[in-house]
């Protein structure tokens, strides 16, 4: 299975399986199903709202952007995702670890015509073949590919740490609740790499997630050393959570 290094905004690098060809093509498979389900609904909700003088033209304004803009409005509103990338739990991320814009979105949708619609499909399938980082066109134009949704070290935030006595925990930081798990998930993962790899790189890492924190807590500077900081503030959290 292909993988790919994504360095996250604070600088933490996680490592994500690559969707395959297969994915792709059954998420592909599982749109067409809904964009042709949809359609027929629409068609049969204009067919008893107006007279077939007009019915046509209707189509053109409601069914045909449905039809068309489908996956982009998709991919815009889901975060990357169509109803068949969730289906297959899939997704389209920037390899820069920023936030895709709607220019990316755009350049992806267009590139369909040439990758997949022109081609049969034949280009996006030989691109993603042998691309090592599995993109088409569109996906090199966009700096985009598209990944499993779960990384190679895959938590329950329940299993991220193990706590030995919750019941005599003492917590250090009540505001810990204000993170997302996802962000706890970012925490925990830049400590295990600082664990696994304690380089500078890693050390630089471990600095900017605490400050960042430190700063959305509205603390003045890191209460203690970082390290302890970060797990005092993991713990706090799973406690304050559960």
């Amino acid at each position: 299975m292909r993988t790919i290094d994504i360095v996250t905004a604070h600088k933490v690098e996680i490592t994500y399986p690559l969707a395959s060809v297969g994915q792709r093509i059954m998420a592909f498979i599982i749109d067409a199903i809904i964009i042709t389900i949809g359609i027929t609904l629409l068609n049969m909700v204009l067919l008893n709202i107006f007279p077939n003088s007009i019915h046509q033209y209707i189509q053109f304004i409601v069914i045909l952007p449905f039809y068309m803009f489908y996956t982009l409005y998709s991919e815009v509103l889901l975060n990357g995702q169509t109803l068949g990338k969730k289906a297959l739990g899939i997704r389209v991320v920037k390899l820069n670890g920023e936030n895709l814009g709607f220019s990316d979105y755009l350049t992806r949708w267009i590139f369909r015509v040439v990758d997949i619609w022109f081609s049969a499909g034949s280009l996006a399938v030989i691109f993603i073949s042998s691309n090592e980082k599995s993109q088409r066109i569109g996906d090199v134009l966009s700096n985009t590919s598209v990944i499993q949704m779960s990384s190679s070290r895959n938590y329950a935030l329940e299993d991220v740490l193990n706590i030995m006595n919750f019941s005599k925990h003492k917590v250090v930081f009540p505001n810990a609740k204000m993170f997302s798990e996802q962000q706890m998930l970012l925490l925990k993962e830049t400590l295990e790499r600082h664990k696994q790899h304690n380089n500078q790189a890693h050390q630089d890492a471990l600095r900017a997630i605490s400050i960042k924190m430190a700063k959305q807590m509205e603390l003045e500077k890191i209460p203690m050393a970082k390290e302890k900081f970060l797990k005092t503030l993991l713990r706090d959290y799973i406690y304050l959570t559960r």
